[in-house]
């Protein structure tokens, strides 16, 4: 397990980071647990991933920024999941949360939740909506217990218990979804349907209705993924300059990139870099 302490200006927190089991690598890509300690209020901006985020509160709740909601804020104050998103989104506490996140890969998600992801996509949904049951006990669980190394444990053999016992998946978007996601997006939908013996139209219906978004959305998601990921670590550096990451994330050049960028963060790649935590614990929101 990866621990990361923070402590700066902005406040103090800590992000315990670990792989998942290998059952379970098929089916997630990380699972991380986070307490901070501000004395001010928190806001971060969540740039869209390819995977499918689950939040579990297990003290003080958040605050999401959401038009449709009165005063523009939804409050989350119970395990949530995030579906494919297009658009970033700015999450907020009162500097006192404690909280697990799994980054469910869609197919993971998919088997938790035991339904398609087509209903969550650009969506936040609290876990005890869709399952009362299974949310009041993973909370539960994991609230009487401080330690932290036994919250992953728990954590991790719950998940096992509900993802490994779902039915299989539909073959052509497994394999499909790995394909995107093993060539960093960089894949011709056309391509791949043939490949499938599959139209595209019949590609596009599956995936959209098991992943929560078409192969080409998908696969640019996969490419953006990939680029932030790069911005938030050394490979950045390595690169020499944003054209040569663009062009090694699979764009044709910078102004795509930069298109891309904007499309998915509202901002350019070099006015993001500004707000991107040192230790990659998160981006600062405006």
């Amino acid at each position: 397990m990866e621990r990361i302490d923070h402590c700066s200006d902005r406040g103090e927190w800590t992000l315990w980071r670990q792989k998942p089991s290998a059952a379970l690598s098929p089916y997630i890509a990380e699972i991380q647990g986070f307490r901070e300690a501000c004395d001010v209020q928190v806001k971060r901006t969540e740039l869209p991933t390819g995977s499918v985020p689950m939040i579990i509160v297990l003290g003080q709740g958040f605050a999401l920024r959401d038009e449709s909601h009165r005063g523009g804020v939804r409050s989350l104050n119970r395990t949530f999941l995030a579906g494919l998103h297009q658009g970033p989104a700015t999450v907020g506490s009162a500097g006192q949360s404690i909280c697990m996140q799994v980054d469910f890969l869609p197919l993971g998600a998919r088997r938790f939740l035991r339904m398609d992801l087509e209903p969550l996509r650009d969506c936040v949904v609290d876990l005890a909506v869709l399952d009362p049951t299974f949310a009041d006990e993973l909370e539960g669980r994991l609230i009487e217990t401080c330690s932290w190394q036994r919250r992953f444990r728990i954590l991790e053999y719950m998940l096992a218990q509900r993802i490994l016992s779902a039915p299989a998946e539909d073959p052509r978007v497994v394999a499909a979804w790995r394909t995107i996601s093993g060539k960093g997006g960089q894949v011709r939908i056309d391509q791949l349907a043939q490949s499938l013996d599959l139209s595209r139209k019949h590609l596009n219906a599956l995936f959209r209705q098991q992943i929560g978004a078409t192969p080409k959305a998908f696969a640019r998601l996969v490419r953006f993924s990939k680029a932030v990921n790069a911005l938030q670590s050394d490979q950045f550096a390595a690169c020499g300059s944003l054209a040569d990451l663009a062009l090694r994330c699979g764009y044709s050049d910078q102004s795509h990139f930069n298109r891309e960028f904007s499309a998915f963060s509202s901002e350019t790649p070099s006015a993001l870099i500004e707000r991107i935590l040192p230790d990659g614990t998160g981006i600062i929101a405006r």
